[in-house]
């Protein structure tokens, strides 16, 4: 049953549509423990035949944003391509400010960061493939 569906959008009005919710992954949680950065992935279809891929990064982090951004498709395997492409390190802060204003801290720094970038890229492409294969979205060979 369609439902109404309000989605935040970084540096935009927030999108008001009635839909349903095709498939939802939330990254707060994993591997039993709780996240402080996370992705959360969901795909609807809109009244109006669209699918909507919403993309949201929260971060528990003192002076690192939120972010959301919302693709408008034609269909379900447009917005899988569209989540696909997405680069989940685009708004990953972590420790580039101590790198960048410190040199000196760069031995200590960069290897958390990089530990940091490779945690957030596979649990965002664990998410990715979660919803690709809730929605039947496979490639074949």
């Amino acid at each position: 049953m369609p439902e109404i569906f309000t989605l935040a959008r970084d540096g935009q009005r927030p999108l008001r549509f009635t839909g349903t919710l095709l498939a939802k992954r939330d990254g707060c949680r994993q591997d039993g423990r709780d996240q402080s950065r996370y992705y959360t992935l969901s795909l609807y279809h809109t009244a109006d035949d669209a699918v909507l891929a919403h993309i949201e990064y929260a971060t528990r982090w003192q002076g690192e944003a939120h972010h959301s951004v919302v693709y408008q498709c034609a269909d379900a395997e447009e917005a899988i391509a569209k989540l696909e492409r997405f680069d989940p390190l685009e708004w990953v802060v972590g420790f580039k400010p101590q790198i960048n204003h410190n040199p000196a801290s760069t031995q200590h720094y960069t290897p958390r960061q990089e530990a940091l970038e490779q945690s957030i890229r596979e649990r965002y492409n664990a998410q990715f493939a979660e919803i690709a294969l809730a929605l039947g979205i496979v490639e074949e060979l």
